[in-house]
């Protein structure tokens, strides 16, 4: 079975002085509808005539719940954790310096991160940009920083609990 396609044009009202080809003219035909008859809604029509809600006051933009702030703790041993740790995989630093900041695993992993890397210990020391904490709950925050490295930039989480001891990182992630 062959499929045959045909433009149907309309007569040019414009005749072209030059001869030629002469410029092909779309006819536009409307469809038929194929949607079916819209049904009736499945709720009552007391809910369809319920007039529209207002905003209340509570909210409102302004008055939104502001989150947990942030404790000049968490923000300095967020800093302490990202430094502490791009020094221990650059080689500048012992792994046992971790301890005191981060959880007995991280050290465990950021250690063995460290001996990977001791190869290419020619790498450019890395700079933190700004950190950024905040606090999802008044015994937990989050942080990020970016990390320059020479050409490369890092992104940099973490997770710091409040602990017997103070914050203490949780959980490290270096994109």
């Amino acid at each position: 079975m062959a499929v045959r396609s045909e433009l149907h044009t309309a007569p040019s009202a414009a005749t072209n002085a030059v001869a030629g080809p002469r410029l092909a003219v779309p006819l536009l035909r409307r469809v038929p509808s194929y949607e079916p008859a819209p049904e009736q809604p499945p709720w009552p029509e007391a809910v369809l005539l319920a007039p529209a809600r207002t905003r209340s006051a509570a909210a409102s933009p302004q008055h939104r719940p502001q989150s947990d702030p942030i404790s000049p703790a968490a923000l300095v041993r967020a800093q302490q954790v990202f430094r502490l740790t791009f020094e221990v995989l650059e080689g500048r630093r012992g792994p046992q310096q971790l301890q005191q900041v981060m959880a007995p695993e991280l050290v465990a992993k950021v250690t063995t991160l460290a001996r990977t890397y001791a190869a290419q210990r020619a790498r450019p020391t890395a700079r933190l940009h700004r950190v950024h904490v905040q606090q999802v709950t008044p015994r937990a925050a989050e942080a990020c920083v970016a990390v320059e490295q020479g050409e490369r930039v890092h992104a940099v989480a973490a997770r710091l609990e409040l602990g017997k001891r103070g914050w203490r990182c949780t959980a490290l992630r270096i994109g």
